[in-house]
């Protein structure tokens, strides 16, 4: 009998979602240095308490503030970033149990950090969506641009700045004109040997590119969408970060 091989089967493309709740750096567009955000900016937290709640003060020369909620700002926060107050991780209005994060200016967005799939073929193309919702209620002159931004860590370096755009980027898209529901993205591509054999972790920065003025409606940027292909038999092509399953878990080691 001969050896199953990858390229006698005709694998369905695999796809994982990585939900904006799960990630652990919210980007913001004044830039934090050691917990100090430049050009003097203050930085602050959200206090959600109700809408009438006042404001808790300290002095100028601490460069902290400490701001409550109003009418207009208060949107069931369970989350806010260090900086000017936004982006925050935000209930989806009425749906409290699917949140996003309520992104206001063009660069607000979130970081990501994790391991490669091992499963991941890196001979083929990686696809990227960004699923996303918005309180538009029209289409109009509404558009709004993604952008996923990427980088490739080795075994035993220092993981590499998140900065390269993908080879294929995200397209512009509009709302569908109903409020609040959940939207697919354009899909962006990162090339086929991209990632190399001895990658094992990815990072990514998952931007409002952009969007029309007339989008002035709140947007939530709610995962990220990845599809690959995968590879499971053993042999040469795959990566390296698959070895630890060789053993004890390799076929060799199955008992008979």
């Amino acid at each position: 009998m001969g050896s199953i091989r990858d390229r006698n089967v005709g694998w369905l493309r695999k796809r994982i979602y990585l939900p904006v709740t799960g990630f652990p750096g919210y980007n913001i567009n004044t830039l934090i240095v050691g917990g100090q955000a430049d050009a003097g900016a203050t930085l602050k937290l959200q206090i959600d308490v109700d809408t009438a709640a006042g404001i808790i003060g300290k002095t100028a020369a601490t460069n902290r503030a400490i701001t409550g909620a109003t009418a207009a700002t208060d949107k069931n926060s369970r989350m806010q970033a260090i900086g000017n107050g936004l982006p925050r991780l935000c209930a989806i209005p009425g749906n409290v149990d699917c949140q996003g994060l309520l992104c206001v200016l063009a660069a607000d967005g979130v970081e990501y950090f994790g391991m490669i799939p091992y499963d991941l073929d890196p001979s083929k193309e990686v696809g990227f969506r960004v699923w996303w919702s918005s309180a538009a209620a029209a289409v109009g002159a509404r558009t709004i641009t993604w952008g996923v931004k990427r980088g490739l860590t080795k075994a035993n370096a220092i993981p590499a700045v998140v900065t390269t755009a993908l080879d294929t980027t995200i397209t512009a898209q509009a709302p569908t004109g109903t409020a609040n529901v959940l939207q697919r993205g354009n899909r962006g591509i990162m090339s086929a040997n991209t990632v190399l054999l001895d990658h094992f972790f990815w990072g990514f920065e998952i931007l409002m590119a952009a969007f029309d003025a007339a989008f002035t409606e709140d947007k939530f940027m709610l995962g990220l969408e990845i599809d690959y292909m995968p590879r499971k038999t053993e042999g040469p092509g795959r990566l390296l970060n698959a070895a630890v399953l060789t053993d004890p878990f390799g076929l060799d080691n199955v008992p008979s």
